[in-house]
């Protein structure tokens, strides 16, 4: 995936920095640099990291159904994809730490870390796709959604933090994702 650059597959073209992965078809990564909030907040997130947060990588995977509604169907379907994305997330978490760099998934379900010792606050994956990608978001029974413009809600989003830069991360996911 070239940053910078608008990619196009199946007819579909997606922003700077958003490339599907090979292996995983209806899985999409970015890297951005952290927010303003993901930095003022560091210490709450991740309070036993001694780095700063330099990368976000979002994770988009396309559902196979509408997410909003709460049904057996769409909670099995959100169970799967959350499983993706941690056998996914881990991995580039592995790479980066044989790295050198300081790395965590968070949780879709709980927004916490998966790797490191949680802190006061939940990282919100809906708000970082929204304030990264610009994508609307919707409330609906108390949850936010991000609304795709070609998706729509038949999306779901997970987000990695990496101390890592956003190019050496982009290039660790694109390796992981074509099974490298």
């Amino acid at each position: 995936m070239r940053l910078g650059s608008t990619l196009r597959s199946r007819g579909r073209s997606f922003p700077p920095g958003i490339g599907r992965s090979p292996q995983r078809s209806s899985m999409y990564c970015s890297t951005h640099a952290p927010s303003q909030f993901i930095c003022s907040h560091t210490d709450e997130l991740l309070p036993t990291w001694q780095c700063p947060v330099s990368s976000v990588l979002i994770v988009l995977q396309l559902s196979a159904c509408d997410l909003r509604d709460r049904t057996a169907t769409t909670e099995a379907e959100k169970q799967k994809l959350r499983q993706q994305f941690v056998g996914f997330g881990f991995t580039v978490v592995e790479r980066l730490q044989q790295l050198g760099y300081q790395a965590d998934l968070f949780d879709p379900q709980t927004g916490l870390p998966m790797v490191s010792t949680p802190g006061r606050i939940h990282l919100d994956d809906v708000a970082v796709v929204r304030d990264c990608l610009g994508y609307p978001t919707l409330g609906h029974c108390g949850c936010s959604v991000i609304l795709h413009p070609t998706w729509g809600s038949a999306i779901y989003p997970s987000v990695l933090l990496s101390s890592a830069p956003p190019a050496l991360v982009a290039w660790v996911a694109k390796d992981v994702a074509r099974g490298g």
